[in-house]
């Protein structure tokens, strides 16, 4: 039970690295408009943020 656990736990940080990813991808895309930058800007700082 605690390893199925942890696999699910491990599979779910690897899965927010990579959307983590694009997102910073999106935001260095010079075609996107600044107001979805900052959006995304916002999103990326409340994944990381301690306070929920």
């Amino acid at each position: 039970m605690i390893l199925q656990f942890i696999k699910s736990w491990k599979h779910h940080a690897k899965q927010l690295k990579v959307e983590v990813y694009a997102l910073y991808l999106a935001y260095r895309d010079p075609r996107v408009p600044w107001t979805a930058r900052i959006f995304t800007a916002c999103v990326v700082a409340y994944a990381f943020s301690p306070i929920d």
